[in-house]
C-alpha cells in the first residue's frame, strides 16, 4: 500500500560497491525483491539487507532451543506458502549468512544433526 500511496519505485542495487558492502559486512546479504510482492514491480528486484536471527539467552535449555530450530527449519515449506517474502527461505543460508549473533549450543546441534552446517 506504501509503494501506491506515495508513487514509490524499486531500485536494483548491484555491482562492484554492493559486492565490496557485503564483502566488507557480513551481517548484509545478496536478496532479491519478488516480483509481484508490490503493485507495479513484476520482476524480481536485487538488492541486499539484513537478515532476521532468532536471539536466546544462553539460560535456555539446548534442548529447547533446538526443538524451536526444528519447528522452523523442518517446516520452510508452510512457511514459504504463508508469504511472498518467505519464499526465497532456504535452510543452509538460514544457518550460516547474515548472522547478528553467536549460535546457541542447541541450534548448533541441530544444524550439526541436520547438515546445515
Amino acid at each position: 500500500k506504501a509503494v501506491d500511496l506515495c508513487d514509490a519505485r524499486l531500485v536494483s542495487v548491484s555491482g562492484p560497491a554492493i559486492d565490496e558492502l557485503l564483502a566488507n559486512n557480513p551481517y548484509f546479504v545478496a536478496t532479491r525483491i519478488p516480483g509481484g510482492l508490490y503493485s507495479g514491480n513484476s520482476q524480481d528486484v536485487p538488492t541486499f539487507g539484513v537478515t532476521a536471527t532468532l536471539v536466546s539467552s544462553t539460560e535456555v535449555p539446548a534442548d529447547t532451543v533446538y526443538k524451536v530450530m526444528a519447528a522452523v527449519f523442518d517446516h520452510l515449506d508452510e512457511l514459504r506458502r504463508m508469504h511472498p517474502a518467505f519464499a526465497g527461505l532456504q535452510g543452509p543460508a538460514m544457518a550460516r549468512d547474515g548472522l547478528t549473533a553467536p549460535a546457541h549450543d542447541g541450534a548448533l546441534n541441530y544444524f550439526v544433526e541436520t547438515g546445515l552446517r
